[in-house]
């Protein structure tokens, strides 16, 4: 005779781990202006915690729902035991009582411990106060027509700021704007120069808004101003060739400290090729004069800014150096005096 065996069912339950990121809070935001069309920029810093994780994984963080009236670009994080630091540029359509939402996902080497958390935050009220120096129109000519018929002109603008390192964003009440310089140094009269496209329905104007700002002092301030455009003959009148405006966005790194020496704090401007960045996994590193990791920072962004504190280092040198894709692209030295 034969052994029958049976048994008894087996039934199994499978529980979804609870997502380690407990809050998200809100450290600082720094008021950078508001433009035409209404949006507020701020610079910001967020802290996220995880419960019972020291991250070792990636992040990706993105508007909740994607399109609608936020955008967060550039940004950058680094993680400090079980907390993520983000800091970046927010972009805030302040519509009604609509808050800006975001999706932070986690990706960690275990796929378990992988989540997705969504937040919304609450920027104070950014309301621009407007510059005590002028914009004034040094020479605009036609150049061409686009590919879609559009008329295009250089232009080249003054303006005096004073000292300090500003920043400029610039909006319009219609046609486009591409080359213009997004980091100027004040002190004196600065060219403005780049293309602009006039687009329908066209009124023989271009309408300019900019916002200037100065992340370290932290002053802002915008300038509006409409200039009358040229007649070129449905692009054949009034033509010159475009080479004569400088390049503005060479494709070389940089890396810029301010104040250098620091005391208290340094803020720091990188910018990268257009091809680095975020796809290349790209990374701020400070070392001390021993060659010890102070500091990483995780950048998503091809240019942006990151502040240091640097009044809890000892006072020496230390150097920072950017780096994609495992390889060194520049590294700069600086000093921290008390």
């Amino acid at each position: 005779m034969g052994c029958k065996i049976t048994t008894d069912p087996i039934y199994v339950t499978v529980r979804t781990c609870p997502c380690k990121i407990t809050e998200v809070r809100e450290d600082w935001y720094q008021c950078l202006g508001t433009d035409l069309n209404g949006q507020s920029f701020y610079h910001f810093q967020f802290t996220v915690h995880f419960n019972n994780l020291i991250p070792a994984g990636t992040f990706t963080l993105a508007p909740n729902p994607p399109g609608g009236n936020t955008n967060i670009t550039p940004w950058t994080y680094q993680v400090n035991g079980n907390d993520v630091v983000i800091e970046g540029i927010l972009g805030f359509y302040q519509i009604d009582d609509i808050l800006p939402c975001f999706t932070l996902t986690y990706t960690d080497p275990d796929p378990s411990l992988s989540c997705t958390y969504t937040f919304c935050v609450k920027p104070p009220d950014c309301t621009t106060p407007q510059c005590e120096w002028e914009m004034e129109m040094d020479d605009i000519y036609c150049i061409n027509l686009d590919a879609n018929g559009n008329q295009t002109y250089a232009v080249s603008l003054n303006v005096s700021l004073p000292p300090g390192n500003w920043s400029a964003m610039y909006s319009l009440s219609s046609g486009t704007l591409t080359g213009f310089p997004a980091s100027i140094t004040g002190g004196g009269i600065t060219p403005l120069q780049g293309i602009f496209t006039d687009l329908p329905p066209t009124n023989g104007q271009m309408c300019l808004y900019v916002n200037f700002y100065d992340v370290m002092t932290g002053d802002y301030c915008f300038v509006y101003k409409c200039f009358n455009l040229p007649d070129c003959g449905g692009g054949t009148g009034n033509t010159r060739q475009a080479a004569a405006l400088p390049m503005q966005h060479p494709d070389e790194p940089q890396l810029t400290i301010m104040p250098n020496p620091a005391s208290s704090q340094a803020l720091v401007q990188f910018v990268l090729p257009a091809a680095s960045g975020k796809d290349l996994n790209s990374v701020l590193t400070l070392n001390n004069a021993h060659g010890e990791v102070i500091n990483i920072r995780h950048i998503m962004a091809n240019t942006g800014y990151v502040r240091y504190n640097t009044s809890m280092l000892p006072k020496g040198m230390y150097y920072l150096t950017l780096s994609t894709g495992g390889k060194t692209v520049l590294t700069q030295k600086f000093s921290v005096i008390k």
